[in-house]
């Protein structure tokens, strides 16, 4: 199974344009890795950055997350995410623990079985697997994870969770 090297620096700026254009940032503004850790829940329960909501649309983005695996001081969440309209994978997966961006990344492993379902050879390599770190204050408890999907049109989309997932309520 081939896997692609993207560099992290580069996944979060194009994740945080395309999450800025479509939030309706100014597209001028030059955003850094770090924005996206200003990501969170906001009361409404939906994605936002300070006062800028996104507004959620399954059908442009969509995946799974298939496996989470606990530890004390991260989570490894594995699954896949898939640009619909542009038919490949996701520019971006992100993770939030605890309502707060803790990690994110962008899809590049092999998978077969989602390219051949959904019948798009160019969503081959739409799977991802990111090691999160989880904050202190989650150490004998288990953290609430979302993990969201962004387009390469700034598409935002919460990922569908496999069943048998231990995850908690939101």
């Amino acid at each position: 199974m081939e896997s692609r090297v993207i560099p992290i620096a580069l996944i979060g700026i194009v994740v945080a344009i395309a999450v800025s254009l479509y939030l309706g940032w100014p597209a001028a503004t030059v955003l850094q890795e770090e924005d996206l850790s200003e990501l969170m829940i906001d009361a409404q329960g939906q994605l936002a950055k300070g006062q800028e909501t996104a507004t959620m649309n399954a059908k442009a983005v969509t995946g799974f997350v298939d496996k989470v695996v606990l530890n004390q001081a991260t989570a490894m969440v594995v699954g896949w995410a898939v640009d619909l309209e542009a038919g490949t994978p996701a520019v971006g997966v992100v993770v939030l623990v605890n309502g707060r961006s803790a990690a994110h990344g962008a899809p590049g492993l092999a998978r077969p079985d989602v390219a051949a379902y959904l019948k798009r050879e160019g969503t081959l390599n739409s799977g991802y697997s990111l090691q999160v770190p989880l904050p202190a204050e989650t150490a004998g408890a288990k953290p609430v994870l979302r993990v969201f999907a962004i387009s390469a049109s700034g598409a935002v989309n919460e990922l569908h969770y496999g069943a048998g997932l231990a995850l908690p309520q939101r």
